[in-house]
C-alpha cells in the first residue's frame, strides 16, 4: 500500500497539483510572513482583524484565566458553561433566529444536522461547488444527494419535481461560494423552494462580517418570505473566530439537541473562545467603514480582472475575488508569480468531479491599502493575460 500511496504523491508532482503546507512565521492585519520574508496577505479571512482586537484578545486571556483551556466533558454531561448559552443567544440575535447551536467545525455542525434530520426517505440538493462535505454527510446516512449550479436554479426544478410524495427535501447552499464567488439569488431560492415544499440551509460562513449593513450577511438586506430553515456558518472566516454554528428556530435547534451524536462524545470549543466569540460579534456590527473599504477594494481588483479578460463570476457585491484558472497547476504558477511580488494569495481545486480547474482567490483586508491594491492589481496586469493567452 505504501509504494501505491508514493506512486501517487509523483504522479501529483508530476502534475504540479502537489499541496504542501507553508508555514507562517506571524501574521498582522494585511500582512504575512512565511519563510522569514513579509507578504502582503490577501490569503487571510479575518478581514476586519477581529481576532486580534484588544477586546477579543483580552476577553480571551481573562476566560482561561477564569475556566482554563478546555471543557473536559461533552456538552450533554458537565461540558456546557454559561459561555456557550451566551454566546449561542447572541448568535441567534445576530442572524435573526430563535436559537443557535456551537460546534467544534463547520463539518461537525454539518454532519450533526445531516444525521440528526436525513435518511434515506430524503433527499438533499446541493451546490456542486460547495465546499462543506455535503455529499459525504449525505453517504453516511444512505439519504439520495443532488448537485446543481447556484449559477442556474432551474436545475434544481426536476430532481425536486421527481422526488416521491412524502420526501423531505433539502437544498443546501452557500450565500457566497468561496470557489466561484458568486452569490445566491435568495429571491428565486424562496419562491422555488416554496413552490416543491424543500427546506434551504443556507451557509453563511463567507458572508457574516463581510455583508450587509451590520454584517450579519446576505439575508440582512434579502426580501424574502421565508428565512432558511436552519443557517450554518464557519465563524473562523468573516467572523474571525474559532468553530462553528447551526441557527434555526427553539423546537429544530432542541431537537437537535436530542439527536446529536456530536454533543453527546465530543468536548465543545472551550467556554473562553465562545465569550470571545460574543465578543467579536459586537465589534463586527460596528465595523460599516471596514466592511466598505473592503467592498471597494474586491471592486477594484474584479473590474481590472476583467478588463484583462480573466474569467471572474464573482457577484458585484461580493467581498472577496476568485480568478477562475484552467488548472491547479496554472494557479500555482501565478501564486508563485504573485510571491515574487511580496503578496501571497491562496489557490483552490476547483473540486467538481470532471472538473481539474483551480481559482485564485484574492481575500481583502480592511487594513490593505489602495497603494497596495494598486500594486496588485498591477501584478496581475504582468501575469494574468499570459495566462489566458496561452
Amino acid at each position: 500500500m505504501i509504494e501505491q500511496l508514493k506512486k501517487e504523491l509523483e504522479r501529483l508532482a508530476g502534475q504540479g497539483r502537489q499541496r504542501q503546507f507553508h508555514i507562517v512565521n506571524s501574521r498582522a492585519p494585511g500582512v504575512i510572513e512565511l519563510g522569514g520574508k513579509r507578504f502582503v496577505d490577501f490569503s487571510n479571512w479575518d478581514a476586519l482583524n477581529l481576532h486580534t482586537h484588544p477586546k477579543v484578545r483580552r476577553t480571551l486571556q481573562e476566560e482561561i484565566e477564569r475556566f482554563g483551556v478546555a471543557t473536559a466533558s461533552n456538552r450533554l454531561a458537565s461540558g456546557t458553561f454559561q459561555p456557550h448559552i451566551s454566546a449561542e443567544n447572541r448568535i441567534a440575535k445576530f442572524v435573526g433566529t430563535e436559537s443557535a447551536l456551537l460546534f467544534s467545525s463547520r463539518t461537525q455542525a454539518l454532519l450533526s444536522l445531516v444525521t440528526a434530520l436525513c435518511s434515506e426517505r430524503d433527499l438533499i440538493c446541493f451546490d456542486e461547488l460547495c465546499q462543506a462535505p455535503v455529499s459525504d454527510a449525505a453517504y453516511l446516512t444512505n439519504t439520495p444527494a443532488q448537485p446543481f449550479t447556484v449559477a442556474d436554479l432551474s436545475s434544481l426544478e426536476e430532481p425536486l419535481a421527481k422526488a416521491r410524495e412524502g420526501t423531505r427535501k433539502f437544498i443546501f447552499v452557500e450565500a457566497f461560494s468561496p470557489v466561484s464567488g458568486r452569490k445566491v439569488d435568495l429571491t428565486a431560492l424562496s419562491e422555488l423552494s416554496r413552490h416543491h415544499d424543500a427546506k434551504v440551509i443556507l451557509d453563511s460562513s463567507c458572508s457574516l462580517g463581510l455583508s450587509g449593513a451590520r454584517g450579519a450577511g446576505v439575508l440582512e438586506a434579502a426580501k424574502v418570505e421565508d428565512l432558511p430553515f436552519v443557517q450554518l456558518a464557519d465563524l473562523s472566516t468573516g467572523l474571525g473566530g474559532f468553530g462553528a454554528f447551526l441557527a434555526s428556530d427553539r423546537i429544530t435547534i432542541s431537537y437537535l439537541v436530542q439527536k446529536s451524536r456530536n454533543l453527546r462524545l465530543e468536548s465543545p470549543l472551550p467556554p473562553a473562545l465562545a465569550s470571545a466569540i460574543e465578543v467579536g460579534l459586537d465589534h463586527a456590527e460596528l465595523q460599516t467603514a471596514q466592511r466598505a473599504c473592503i467592498q471597494r477594494h474586491a471592486e477594484r481588483v474584479r473590474n481590472a480582472l476583467r478588463t484583462m479578460k480573466a474569467t471572474v463570476y464573482d457577484s458585484s457585491d461580493c467581498p472577496f475575488v476568485c480568478l477562475q484558472l484552467s488548472s491547479l497547476r496554472t494557479s500555482f504558477e501565478l501564486q508563485e508569480f504573485l510571491l515574487t511580488r511580496g503578496m501571497y494569495a491562496e489557490n483552490v481545486p476547483r473540486g467538481t468531479l470532471f472538473d481539474q480547474g483551480a481559482v485564485l482567490r484574492l481575500i481583502f483586508n480592511s487594513e490593505h491599502s489602495e497603494r497596495q491594491i494598486e500594486d496588485l492589481v498591477v501584478a496581475l496586469s504582468e501575469s494574468v493575460p499570459k495566462t489566458f493567452s496561452a
